[in-house]
């Protein structure tokens, strides 16, 4: 089974996916963002 596995390819992908790994750790990041609401805020909404 060995036999048919290409090495330089597995290699490759390997590679690629460390140094996308390596280079985005941060990602994905999620924000939240906190909003003050007023009473006359609600004047704004569509029925």
């Amino acid at each position: 089974m060995l036999k048919g596995i290409d090495w330089q390819m597995v290699a490759f992908i390997g590679g690629s996916l460390l140094q996308e790994y390596l280079r985005f750790q941060q990602l994905p990041r999620v924000y939240y963002f906190v909003e003050e609401k007023t009473e006359d805020d609600d004047d704004d909404r569509a029925a």
